[in-house]
């Protein structure tokens, strides 16, 4: 019963962490749809100003950013896999115990008859 309390609680964690991650890689391909806009069309301006956008330093910008976006991506996979691994462990435990217990009652059935 314990191992499946933890797992109950855990689960949701791990949900999150999926969520997370998935969200952090579309928020990626966004913006480099958004890099690849500005790289084949010269003619985009800014929202702000009305100026055109100056692409060396939105390169530079980009390649910051998408970097430190992978670099985060890496880590919540990591913590994703951390998760889901632990998620397992105590889903296994839990089986084994109902198992264990599950014999047992059915020994102790068989031994008082």
């Amino acid at each position: 019963m314990t191992a499946a309390l933890y797992r109950n609680l855990r689960y949701p964690n791990y949900l999150l962490a999926v969520h997370n991650k998935l969200w952090i890689q579309a928020s990626r391909y966004q913006q480099q749809c958004k890099n690849d806009v500005f790289l084949s069309d010269r003619s985009v301006r800014s929202w702000q100003s009305g100026d055109p956008i100056d692409l060396q330093d939105w390169t530079q910008e980009f390649q910051k950013s998408d970097a430190g976006l992978e670099t985060l991506v890496q880590e919540r996979t990591k913590g994703e896999n951390r998760l889901l691994r632990e998620f397992k462990c105590a889903e296994y435990v839990c089986i084994v115990s109902i198992c264990i217990a599950m014999v047992s009652l059915v020994w102790l059935a068989l031994r008082n008859f």
